[in-house]
């Protein structure tokens, strides 16, 4: 945590930052990968070189849901406000905040997923005309 805080706190700015213009630009291919850099940038910077290894074997397949969890106006805004919540952690040297805000924010993922699969099916099911 302290081997790197400020250019962890750094990296998380910029990939929030390129998030929230490609969101303006309504660019979610950029708002994808801005939103991938934002996480990767936590194990890049984590100083355990296994961690970061073994993340970025499986950083595809949660990128993939994080871009499906993304896709209402809600989600975003709340992972917004959590985004900026690990980055202030960061930023003040937090590391029990920071711990907090980040398992707070996994732990939300399930819930937000099945949230956008449930608004899936049901913009999915066939009508049924009398």
């Amino acid at each position: 945590f302290d081997r790197d805080r400020i250019g962890t706190v750094h990296s998380l700015q910029v990939a929030q930052d390129a998030l929230l213009a490609a969101q303006a630009k309504r660019d979610a291919v950029a708002a994808a990968r801005a939103d991938a850099d934002f996480h990767g940038a936590i194990f890049r910077h984590c100083g355990n070189p296994v961690f970061s290894q073994a993340y970025d074997l499986i950083a595809g397949r949660i990128g993939a849901a994080r871009f499906f969890a993304r896709q209402t106006k809600d989600i975003k805004s709340t992972t917004e406000a959590e985004h900026r919540s690990i980055i202030e952690a960061f930023a003040r040297g937090n590391l029990s905040s920071a711990v907090s805000v980040l398992t707070a924010h996994i732990a939300a993922m399930p819930g937000r997923f099945a949230e956008v699969q449930r608004a899936a099916d049901a913009t999915s099911r066939p009508t049924i005309s009398a």
